[in-house]
């Protein structure tokens, strides 16, 4: 099922053929990664032109190949990095970008995929905070352009909203 990965997402690094399949993309699992596919681990597989992503993924009895084509724009997408196959992260790091319905894979550009998870830990410092987000965000764009450009904005951030 399209939930939380259990496990590391594997970022494969370099480029794939997108014609490969779940066998195919299976077996470049474990004879480039040295991983088991059937395991709790997400692996995702970009195309050359970075247009095209497939994540692939076991669960319970079978696995899932999720597909992404890009109609515009590119996929920032890490080349081989020191003989690295891949580039592992966390289903916390992962989470950020894929948290609605405008999930991760519909960033196309790092720029979009940062600013989102920005907003989403802020939220999530506002939930921990036991501030209202959208009392915090009102006060947060109305304050903003009054600063200058490096000016301090700690005072800005949940954990110093007055929540009066």
């Amino acid at each position: 099922m399209w939930g939380t990965p259990q496990g590391m997402v594997y970022l494969t690094t370099g480029h794939h053929d997108m014609r490969k399949s779940i066998n195919g993309l299976a077996l470049v699992v474990v004879e480039t990664l040295g991983l088991d596919p059937t395991g709790v681990h997400w692996f995702v597989f970009c195309n050359r032109g970075r247009d095209r992503l497939k994540i692939l993924h076991w669960d319970t009895n079978g696995f899932w190949l999720h597909c992404r084509r890009l109609e515009q724009g590119k996929f920032h997408w890490p080349r081989y990095l020191d003989n690295a196959q891949a580039l592992a992260v966390t289903a916390r790091q992962f989470r950020p970008f894929r948290t609605s319905r405008k999930a991760w894979l519909f960033s196309n550009y790092v720029v979009g995929a940062d600013a989102s998870a920005v907003i989403y830990n802020l939220m999530l410092t506002c939930r921990a905070c036991d501030v209202e987000p959208y009392a915090y965000l009102r006060h947060v764009l109305t304050e903003l352009p009054h600063r200058q450009p490096g000016d301090d904005v700690t005072d800005l951030l949940p954990f110093n909203f007055n929540k009066n």
